[in-house]
């Protein structure tokens, strides 16, 4: 009899620990689900922080595009040549190559405008033209 509430004492202490340890895994996976959750948006944060930001320049660009559309030969797919001239003409006669390289990563995450190579078959060098992805002379509300 002793032997047999022995038994049963230690089955039931036995059960206790397996639920202690179960309550103590479901809270691990909750732990480590919060930290996965957690690293996640601290990622999201740097990753937006790393995203390049909206200038004077960008603005005053995209505020040109109407009218680039109407004078700028072969639009919508103009030369880069063609490119650097009509923005230094007419939104800033100061923008170096680098700030006008800029303006095209920034055009291209809104969507203006899309990078694009030509190979030359008279030369072994890559071409680059830009194509204007959407319609800009959008009429104001």
């Amino acid at each position: 009899m002793m032997r047999a509430f022995i038994q049963h004492k230690a089955a039931i202490q036995q059960t206790e620990l397996n639920q202690i340890v179960q309550q103590k895994h479901a809270e691990t996976l909750l732990l480590l689900l919060l930290l996965l959750f957690l690293l996640l948006l601290m990622f999201q944060c740097v990753h937006l922080q790393s995203l390049p930001t909206v200038n004077g320049f960008l603005e005053a660009s995209i505020a040109a595009l109407p009218g680039w559309r109407k004078i700028l030969p072969n639009y919508p797919v103009v030369s880069w040549l063609s490119f650097v001239e009509y923005v230094r003409a007419t939104v800033n006669s100061l923008a170096s190559d680098g700030h006008i390289r800029e303006l095209v990563c920034q055009l291209q995450l809104v969507g203006e405008v899309l990078m694009l190579y030509a190979l030359s078959l008279t030369q072994s060098i890559r071409q680059p033209f830009l194509a204007f992805c959407k319609k800009t002379d959008r009429k104001s509300v």
